[in-house]
């Protein structure tokens, strides 16, 4: 099984899989931290520092540090792919599929860095054989990485920093929300008075692009990051996903409008003009739209028929 579309116009850098779990590898990397550093420099996208933490992004790694002290890390994609990547195997072995081959290519992009809140783009193509099709998810992931604990608990959401009213007004004023809602059936007999009221009313409801229809699945305030400053407001982007397999990658970004709260006055002010962080608006410009990409795989992989 060669199938490669899903990864074609962006440089796969390969690293070997975790030691528990069965990889295999067509370019190993050198193990240690100075060989690593020597590969990077080759290629880095975008480092800066930001609440007190530096952030290198490369084609190979996203790394975050602090400041004091510098040598410990608190946030690196490849360990996320790698775990990713660990997950996958544990299921496949689990349901007698060990075996098999798959491949697992993990995509990742900084959206915006506003103080220690830190907003990314996780990719994730997974292809096994025996399979109908490849699989294909994308998400906005945010974490504040102040606070403590593992990378599940620096997880937040847009409630964390926005008053619900605000967040709750800004949903409702977004037309494609609300038409979504006059869809539902059976239509309930009021109008959805708080922000708690609307995500219980949009958990059945899809949104349509004329294309695809996309789902709002319960943590959707976690999938969003700062895209703009207008005045004393910051438009938040919330990243939707699709909904049915013929969409599978896609995904909708919703436009929120939200009064900047007095404690990221400062933070998102620093990451509209580039002196700390950077707004996701000007993402491309700073990546010229280059990802980390990490490729795995497990298994052996098939021989295709030659022809006779």
């Amino acid at each position: 099984m060669k199938r490669w579309g899903f990864v074609l116009l962006v440089i796969v850098m390969i690293f070997g899989a975790l030691a528990e779990v069965a990889g295999t590898e067509s370019k190993p990397e050198g193990g240690s931290l100075a060989a690593r550093e020597k590969q990077e420099t080759i290629s880095v996208i975008w480092a800066g520092e930001s609440g007190g933490f530096t952030i290198r992004w490369t084609a190979m790694d996203i790394q975050v540090q602090p400041l004091k002290p510098p040598n410990r890390v608190v946030f690196s994609a490849r360990s996320l792919a790698q775990k990713e990547f660990a997950r996958i195997a544990a299921t496949e072995q689990k349901y007698g599929f060990k075996e098999r081959y798959c491949e697992v290519v993990c995509n990742y992009k900084i959206l915006s860095v506003a103080g220690s809140i830190l907003s990314f783009f996780e990719g994730g193509d997974v292809d096994c054989e025996k399979t109908a099709h490849p699989s294909s998810t994308n998400r906005f992931t945010v974490i504040d990485l102040k606070k403590p604990g593992d990378f599940s608990r620096r997880r937040v959401k847009l409630t964390d920093y926005f008053p619900e009213a605000a967040v709750y007004q800004a949903l409702l004023g977004d037309p494609r929300l609300r038409e979504a809602l006059s869809r539902r059936e059976p239509r309930p007999p009021q109008s959805p008075r708080n922000l708690a009221e609307l995500c219980t009313g949009l958990k059945d409801v899809l949104l349509d692009d004329g294309f695809c229809s996309y789902a709002l699945p319960e943590d959707f305030l976690t999938r969003f990051a700062f895209h703009r400053l207008e005045g004393d407001k910051v438009a938040v982007r919330l990243a939707l996903p699709y909904f049915g397999e013929i969409c599978r990658g896609r995904y909708l970004e919703l436009d929120l409008l939200l009064p900047v709260p007095e404690n990221l006055k400062e933070p998102l002010a620093l990451a509209q003009t580039g002196k700390a962080g950077f707004l996701m608006q000007d993402q491309k410009r700073l990546s010229g739209e280059q990802s980390t990409i990490m490729r795995f795989t497990k298994g052996k992989e098939k021989a295709e028929p030659v022809p006779e």
